[in-house]
């Protein structure tokens, strides 16, 4: 990730604290400002409105997942096993992020797009990790042959359902089954095919 500036720091940090008080729908350039002890025009040089701001700080707040997830699961095992820890320890971090859940709680419908028709710079990036994955699977003859792409994508949408519902009404034993399945359909997903019986 590119260094942040002090001005972008400051923009996020503020904008984090108003969403994570008010939520994201509520939040206004000015608020933005004025938490952050910058003008407005200060403001629009960098971003040109409340979105931009939001979609910077979701980046900034999700994309280490990407680099936490490896680093808590790596054990050595097959690429399909590696893959399949990383994918689900993810997510828990996804679901257990701050301002990821204050969205869903405040302001979900912002977050119906990236569901359902315009997946965002962090889903993007996540695909292209699962599918360099996918790829190392094939060398080792763990990950069955075919579009690494296409069975990244399957897999992600599995995990977008699951990191969207973070919110549902269900225990903690619940919540664990629900990943303990979600783990099993990804290696299902994965797992090399069987031969055929003769």
């Amino acid at each position: 990730m590119a260094q942040a500036t002090d001005t972008d720091t400051r923009i996020l940090d503020a904008a984090r604290t108003q969403v994570l008080l008010v939520g994201y729908s509520r939040t206004t350039l000015t608020d933005v400002a004025q938490r952050a002890g910058l003008s407005r025009r200060t403001i629009y040089r960098a971003y040109p409105d409340v979105r931009s701001i939001l979609q910077a700080l979701m980046w900034r707040e999700f994309a280490p997942i990407l680099e936490w997830a490896p680093l808590e699961t790596a054990t050595g095992a097959s690429a399909r096993e590696q893959t399949v820890s990383d994918a689900i320890r993810g997510v828990e971090l996804l679901t257990t992020n701050e301002l990821f859940l204050r969205l869903l709680d405040v302001d979900p419908e912002m977050l119906l797009p990236y569901m359902t028709h315009r997946p965002g710079r962090f889903q993007d990036a996540v695909v292209e990790s699962v599918a360099e994955h996918i790829g190392d699977g094939g060398s080792d003859g763990s990950i069955r042959t075919g579009d690494a792409h296409a069975m990244a994508q399957a897999l992600v949408l599995a995990l977008r359902g699951y990191a969207f519902s973070a919110r549902a009404e269900s225990t903690r034993a619940e919540r664990r089954a629900a990943l303990e399945n979600l783990a099993r359909m990804i290696d299902g997903l994965l797992r090399p095919d069987e031969p055929e019986p003769r």
